[in-house]
C-alpha cells in the first residue's frame, strides 16, 4: 500500500527531511451542550427585548436584564447550579408590561443556532407554544440537525395540565408541573434547565432518577403516587421530596398518541431524543471524518490496494464496528448489535453516484426505574 500524501509531491527530487501533518485520527467531538433561557427583564436592563446574549456572570446578567428582574434570577440560578454548558438569554417581555408575549419574533432571533435546551418562562400560552412546536419540529429536521428542547413549569390542575401537554403531543416538550411551591416558577425552571444539561450533557441514556434540585424547598402540595402515575401517562413529568429536599423522578415529553392517533410510547421517555439527537452528531462526526476525500464505488475490492475508494461494504463494516466500539461498548447508548448488523441496509442510491444510503435500526439501551419483585414463600 503507497502512503497517501496530501502535501509532499510524489515526484520529489530535492534531497532533505520534509513531514506533513494529518489530523484526521486525532481528537473527538466536543459538544458542550446549550440553555438559552426566556424571561422578563426590567426597564433598568440595556439589553433590548428579543436580544440573544450570552451570559457568563452575575454582574453581566444584571446588567443585561435589570438587576432583581426574573430573567437575571433565572441567569443566577443556572450560573450556580450548571458547570459546563454554554447559557444564553433572551427578554421577551419587560416586567410591569400587560401586552401579551409573542414568540414569532424571538424564534426568528433564534435563527440556525443550537440550544439545546430553552427555558420558557413567558410565552406558555398555546398559541405561542404551538408556533415553538413548529420550530422546534425544523429545528429537529434532517436538513438542519440544530436539535432545541423546550421545558415549562405549569402550575394548574391535573386536568388543565394534562390538556396542555395532549395538545402539545411532541417529544421536543417537557412538563414538570408543580402546585404550593414556594419559590417562583421560574426559579424551578432555571433549577431544572441547569440540572438537565449537567446530567444528561454527561450521559444522555442515565435516568435523573434521584437527582437533586438545588436550592428548591419541598412544595406544601406535592403529588401522590396515583397522581404521579396518571401524570406520567398523560406526558408530565415527575419529581418527589424527602424532608424539604426534592428530587428529579421521572422526565417525559408530551408526545402520547401517533399519526393514527393511538396511544404510542415511542417518544414519551426523555431519554429517547436525547439519545437520539447524539446518537446523529456522533455518527456523522465519525463517517465524515473518516471517509471525507474518498472515492466511491459499487464495489471497491478490484482495485489497488492503496486507493481511497469507498463502497457500501466497507461502509456497512463501519457502521457496525462503530456501533459495537463507540456507542455501546463506550458510551452505553445501544444493545443488541447482531440486529443491528442484521437489518442494516447499505447501498449506492440509483441516480447519485456520490451518495451512499443506509438504513439502519439502532436499538436504545432501556433505564432501570422499577424494582418489581413476586416473593412467593414456604411456612412449615
Amino acid at each position: 500500500m503507497s502512503i497517501p500524501y496530501l502535501q509532499i509531491p510524489v515526484d520529489l527530487l530535492v534531497p532533505g527531511g520534509y513531514t506533513e501533518f494529518d489530523s484526521s485520527l486525532a481528537g473527538t467531538l466536543s459538544d458542550q451542550p446549550s440553555i438559552l433561557l426566556v424571561g422578563r427583564k426590567t426597564s433598568t436592563g440595556t439589553t433590548p427585548e428579543l436580544t440573544i446574549e450570552r451570559i457568563q456572570s452575575d454582574t453581566q446578567a444584571a446588567t443585561a436584564w435589570g438587576n432583581g428582574s426574573p430573567l437575571y434570577q433565572m441567569c443566577k440560578t443556572v450560573l450556580a447550579h450548571n458547570y459546563g454548558a454554554e447559557i444564553y438569554a433572551c427578554a421577551v417581555i419587560t416586567e410591569g408590561e400587560t401586552d401579551p408575549v409573542d414568540l414569532e419574533l424571538m424564534i426568528e432571533a433564534l435563527g440556525d443556532e443550537r440550544y439545546d435546551y430553552i427555558a420558557l418562562a413567558e410565552g406558555t400560552d398555546l398559541d405561542n407554544l404551538r408556533l415553538l412546536r413548529t420550530e422546534l419540529d425544523r429545528r429537529w429536521h434532517a436538513m438542519h440537525a440544530v436539535e432545541s428542547h423546550a421545558f415549562l413549569i405549569p402550575t394548574g390542575t391535573f386536568v388543565q395540565n394534562a390538556a396542555l401537554s395532549l395538545a402539545l403531543n411532541s417529544s421536543h416538550f417537557t412538563l414538570l408541573p408543580v402546585r404550593g411551591q414556594t419559590e417562583p416558577v421560574y426559579q424551578w425552571l432555571a433549577t431544572l434547565v441547569a440540572i438537565v444539561a449537567n446530567h444528561y450533557g454527561n450521559d444522555p441514556a442515565t435516568p435523573p432518577t434521584d437527582v437533586e434540585l438545588p436550592g428548591l424547598l419541598a412544595p406544601s402540595q406535592p403529588w401522590t403516587k396515583r397522581e404521579q402515575n396518571d401524570m406520567l401517562h398523560a406526558g408530565q413529568s415527575t419529581f418527589r421530596h424527602v424532608s424539604d429536599k426534592v428530587y428529579l423522578s421521572y422526565l417525559v415529553t408530551t408526545y402520547q398518541l401517533n399519526a393514527q392517533g393511538e396511544n404510542d410510547s415511542a417518544a414519551r421517555d426523555f431519554e429517547v431524543p436525547e439519545i437520539l439527537k447524539n446518537f446523529r452528531r456522533l455518527k456523522h462526526y465519525y463517517v465524515m471524518r473518516t471517509y471525507s476525500g474518498y472515492k466511491i464505488a459499487r464495489d471497491a475490492s478490484g482495485y489497488g490496494a492503496d486507493q481511497n475508494i469507498l463502497d457500501p461494504s466497507e461502509m456497512k463494516g463501519y457502521l457496525y464496528d462503530l456501533y459495537l466500539t463507540v456507542f455501546m461498548r463506550e458510551k452505553g447508548w445501544m444493545q443488541d448489535p447482531k440486529k443491528y448488523l442484521d437489518t442494516m441496509i447499505v447501498e449506492l442510491a440509483d441516480n447519485n453516484d456520490d451518495r451512499i444510503n443506509v438504513w439502519d435500526q439502532p436499538t436504545l439501551i432501556g433505564q432501570f426505574r422499577i424494582f418489581a419483585n413476586k416473593t412467593s414463600y414456604i411456612t412449615r
